[in-house]
């Protein structure tokens, strides 16, 4: 008896699909790997010890690349930032950006190190600049730009400015013509340095090798599947069995190999869970590196309070006479997170942000003893009194601190329309949302920010 034999078989479904993956598998691959050598060039020049690059020669020769030693020789300008909620060893704090004045050279922003804050948010840490010409020592960074939530806040007055973020247009805004980069001084003992032992937060380069090893195994294994379900069994010669009887021979033509519908069948089918498996895996790693489909500028559900404003402005205390601003800061022993309901007149939607409020703290699991709840509410219905102990016992009730009234962000009125306030264990009134949020989005923020946040 013969043996049947395989042969291709062309299906331009197939090649299409393969010619459409292999290429980008193969790209990611490759891309990974360059990603790995710049991460190489970064640490390398970041722990290297070599004397640091004169500043006039990196300007004109281009050479901003993150991680280069650089040393600069001018002065310290007033324009001084104050970069927000940054901790060191569970502390909070700010880091001191300066603008700094070359003898030649473009203007560079100079990060001078961490710096404590004091205990009250109303209050900003005394920063003092040297005046006289001297020479510093430093390394090349990126501007800290932007967080993942909302845009920049305006400028205030005066000098120093507490900020979230720096981008380079926030320094060009004040007429300057700043370096695309700004500096970290090299340690502590530089001129006008705070804390300044900051070193690069990068991803090693061995993760990215493991990625590009990944995509490679990937491009691997479609191009195995693409080669075996290209080949196909063909039917025997009829002439190797001249004695076969119809019975045999009909058994034989069912066991020469699968149909050509058969055959079309397996090859979607393996398409299918190529695309099910490893689809999601491609369209995410693109919209995370791209930015494809990405939302602009903000992710957070509830409206942003731009510029945050200071708890105690708020003007209110709880029923026992405390101030609502001791339970935030830096100096509180387990400062909290708070949902603060606020209305005027406590009707149907008061009620429903009130229920909102308690549900998601509920929904926060492990989570739930790191937010807390609170009301201010200037009437009550008879009926919500009598139920508050039973519904909203672990709701605090709030009042206005003696001699003043409540004084509520820009674009909040809850005579108006009730508002659920989120502030931070900082003290700033940070988002505000109202009934046309829904608990699933209040619940995203909140866990969002609670991922993020190291204190509280």
């Amino acid at each position: 008896m013969g043996f049947s034999s395989r042969r291709w078989q062309f299906d331009w479904r197939l090649l299409v699909f393969t010619g459409a993956f292999l290429p980008l598998l193969i790209s990611l691959g490759v891309w990974q790997l360059n990603r790995a050598a710049e991460k190489t060039s970064l640490l390398e020049a970041w722990n290297s010890d070599s004397a640091g690059q004169d500043w006039q020669g990196v300007a004109a020769a281009d050479g901003w690349q993150e991680g280069q030693p650089v040393t600069l020789t001018g002065w310290y300008g007033e324009q001084t930032w104050l970069l927000d909620n940054r901790t060191r060893n569970g502390r909070a704090g700010y880091e001191v950006l300066t603008l700094f004045e070359p003898v030649s050279g473009p203007s560079v922003v100079i990060n001078r190190g961490w710096v404590p804050a004091p205990g009250s948010r109303e209050q900003l840490p005394e920063v003092q600049t040297p005046e006289p010409l001297f020479t510093l020592q430093g390394r090349l960074a990126a501007y800290p730009e932007p967080p993942v939530l909302g845009e920049a806040e305006p400028d205030t007055p005066g000098w120093p400015r507490r900020v979230q973020a720096l981008p380079e247009s926030r320094v060009r805004a004040l007429g300057n013509t700043p370096a695309p980069m700004i500096v970290h001084l090299a340690d502590s003992q530089q001129p006008g340095a705070y804390q300044a032992d900051r070193a690069p937060d990068v991803m090693g380069p061995q993760t990215h090798y493991g990625y590009a090893a990944q995509w490679f195994a990937l491009a691997a294994a479609l191009t195995i599947l693409t080669l075996v379900a290209s080949y196909k069994k063909t039917a025997k010669d009829p002439r190797q069995e001249p004695t076969m009887t119809t019975t045999t021979a009909d058994s034989l033509s069912h066991s020469d190999g699968p149909s050509p519908a058969q055959v079309r069948r397996g090859r979607r089918t393996a398409m299918l869970l190529f695309a099910v498996g490893f689809g999601p895996m491609l369209v995410a790693t693109v919209m995370f590196y791209t930015g494809w489909l990405n939302p602009a500028g903000q992710s957070n559900q509830g409206q942003l309070i731009q510029p945050p404003a200071p708890v105690a402005e708020l003007n209110l205390q709880t029923t026992a006479g405390e101030p609502l601003q001791a339970r935030f800061g830096v100096d509180v022993a387990d400062p909290k997170w708070l949902m603060l309901v606020a209305a005027e007149r406590c009707a149907e939607d008061c009620e429903q942000l009130l229920y909102l409020a308690r549900q998601v703290n509920v929904a926060l699991g492990k989570n739930a003893p790191r937010v807390g709840r609170a009301a201010y509410l200037g009437t009550v219905p008879a009926d919500l009194e009598r139920r508050w102990p039973e519904e909203y016992q672990l709701m605090e009730r709030l009042q206005p601190a003696p001699g003043s009234t409540p004084a509520w962000p820009a674009g909040i009125n809850p005579e108006q329309q009730p508002r659920i306030l989120l502030i931070d264990p900082f003290g700033n009134v940070m988002m505000h949302y109202g009934s046309e949020h829904t608990g699933k989005q209040l619940l995203k923020d909140l866990k969002h920010l609670l991922k993020l946040s190291q204190i509280g």
